[in-house]
């Protein structure tokens, strides 16, 4: 891990997997997606503040090696100088989006359609309706790479898993 004083990006990026997204596979869920359409960015307040940016703005996450776009979430519930988004979201496989093989494309998986069930207000978030597969972004293809292996994110040395809590992002109003 790189010490805090040489980083390029001011904001740490932590990622957890929620209660009904757990595994890429819950994607294939309609139901599970109207539960909460995308990933939101948390981010604190202060943080927040300085980068005029406010609850529901889109923003944009850069990471160095790639920029996503995202929604903001302004929460106390993070603190200062660290961002997060859940895992599971962003998905390109199992029809989110078009697939050419042998120069023969698929179409991406035509949208689910919508149920009527309107959530309770706390969050803020939208509700009743399933967004594509792909919505959101994908945490592991923001995670920075290894030097030393090219195109492979950087390993945790001691359980050998992708070093989640490596990533250095900045985040802006778009």
């Amino acid at each position: 891990m790189s010490g805090d004083d040489d980083r390029e990006r001011p904001l740490r990026l932590i990622n957890w997997k929620p209660r009904t997204q757990g595994m890429h596979r819950t994607q294939n869920s309609p139901w599970l997606r109207e539960t909460c359409p995308e990933n939101p960015v948390w981010i604190n307040p202060q943080d927040a503040e300085g980068r005029g940016i406010e609850n529901g703005d889109d923003i944009v996450l850069d990471a160095g090696r790639k920029t996503v776009d995202a929604v903001a979430m302004v929460t106390s519930g993070i603190r200062p100088g660290v961002v997060g988004a859940m895992w599971g979201w962003g998905r390109t496989g199992d029809g989110a989006t078009s697939e050419t093989i042998d120069g023969e494309t698929r179409p991406a998986v035509e949208a689910d359609g919508h149920s009527d069930y309107q959530f309770d207000e706390p969050m803020t978030e939208e509700a009743g309706y399933a967004k594509g597969r792909d919505a959101g972004f994908a945490i592991n293809h923001v995670q920075p790479l290894d030097a030393e292996l090219g195109d492979t994110g950087l390993s945790d040395l001691v359980g050998g898993s992708n070093a989640q809590y490596d990533a250095f992002v900045d985040v802006e109003r778009r």
